[in-house]
C-alpha cells in the first residue's frame, strides 16, 4: 500500500457504511479502520474494516500511520467538534463526493464537504466547510449552505435558499425559493418550509411552524 494515505473513519454508525463506500472511489487512500465514541464497539467490523479506536485517542492515530480522517457523524455539533479536533492535530479532513452526484461547475464546495449518491448542486451554490449533503438531496441555483450543516436524504431546496451553520434539514423536506433558515435549526422530516425560520429552533409540519428549541442528544 506504499504511497497511499491512511484514513481513519470517525464514526461507527450507519453513516459510517456510507462514508466507507465513498472512500472506495478514492484510489489514493487506504482505510485504517473506524473510530467510535466509546470502547463498547471495539473489534466490531463495519464493511471491510474494524472499529479499532475511540475519538479521544485521536492524537495517537498517527502512530498507526494515519494522516487523514473522514467524518461519518450525522450530528452536526459532534461533527463540527471532531472537525476542529482533527484539524488542530494536523490531520487532513477529507471531502468526498459520490460519482453519481452532480455539482455544477460554478458551485463552490467547502473544505471536507461530503456529497452522497444522487445529490444535485445547482448553478452558483455554495457549501460551507464540513457540510453533509445526503443521498438524493437537491440544492437548486444560488443556495448558500453554512458550515457543518446537514441536508437529509431527498430534501429539496429551491433557488436562493440560505441554510445557516449547524442546521439540519430532515428527510424529504421541501424549502420554497428564497427562504432563509437560521443557524442551529432542526427542520423536521417531510416539512414544507414556506416562511423564514430564525436561529436555534425546531420547525416541522406542512406548512412548517416553529415548535421548540432543538435538542442535541448524543449520536
Amino acid at each position: 500500500m506504499s504511497g497511499r494515505q491512511r484514513v481513519m473513519v470517525v464514526g461507527a454508525g450507519g453513516h459510517a457504511r456510507v462514508v466507507e463506500s465513498l472512500l472506495r472511489y478514492v484510489p489514493e487512500v487506504e482505510l485504517a479502520g473506524f473510530a467510535d465514541r466509546t470502547r463498547a464497539s471495539l473489534g466490531e467490523r463495519i464493511g471491510g474494516a474494524a472499529v479499532t479506536t475511540t475519538w479521544d485517542e485521536l492524537p495517537a492515530w498517527r502512530d498507526a500511520g494515519v494522516t487523514a480522517v473522514a467524518l461519518a457523524i450525522g450530528d452536526n455539533a459532534e461533527r463540527a467538534r471532531m472537525f476542529a479536533a482533527a484539524t488542530a492535530h494536523g490531520y487532513r479532513v477529507l471531502g468526498l463526493r459520490h460519482p453519481t452526484a452532480f455539482v455544477e461547475r460554478d458551485a463552490v464546495v467547502g473544505e471536507a464537504a461530503v456529497i452522497c449518491a444522487g445529490a444535485i448542486l445547482g448553478a452558483g451554490c455554495r457549501l460551507g466547510a464540513n457540510t453533509l449533503v445526503n443521498t438524493g438531496a437537491i440544492v437548486d441555483h444560488e443556495c448558500a449552505i453554512g458550515d457543518h450543516a446537514h441536508l437529509g436524504p431527498g430534501c429539496r431546496l429551491a433557488g436562493r435558499v440560505t441554510v445557516g451553520a449547524l442546521t439540519f434539514v430532515g428527510l424529504g423536506a421541501t424549502v420554497r425559493e428564497g427562504i432563509r433558515i437560521g443557524a442551529n435549526v432542526v427542520v423536521g422530516m417531510g416539512s414544507v418550509v414556506v416562511a423564514d425560520i430564525p436561529d436555534d429552533v425546531v420547525a416541522y409540519g406542512v406548512p412548517s411552524r416553529v415548535r421548540a428549541a432543538p435538542e442535541r442528544p448524543g449520536a
